[in-house]
């Protein structure tokens, strides 16, 4: 595999990872420096997944190229519903 694909599919694998840990504490600080990071490395995957497929020689390097970017849009979904069920109820019912 590319270099692109090895990068793609390791910020598919750590976009899952901090998108799961940041539903450990969703109200702290650390929840708040993950959604971020997590939403980044998800966009990070769908826009090296859509690059690198095309300089993609192998089937093999094709299907993990193509398996990150998928996960980059279930990384992105399930930030986006976080945001509107977690962080947003949070904003409104705390009080400033």
């Amino acid at each position: 595999m590319n270099k692109i694909g090895v990068a793609t599919f390791t910020a598919s694998v750590v976009g899952v990872t901090l998108s799961m840990a940041h539903f450990w504490s969703p109200i702290s600080i650390g929840a708040g420096v993950l959604w971020p990071i997590a939403g980044l490395c998800a966009i990070f995957s769908i826009y090296g997944g859509i690059i690198g497929r095309a300089y993609a020689k192998t089937e093999q390097t094709k299907a993990h190229i193509t398996a990150a970017a998928v996960i980059g849009c279930l990384v992105l979904l399930g930030l986006s519903l976080s945001a509107i069920f977690i962080f947003v109820p949070y904003l409104i019912l705390v009080p400033a």
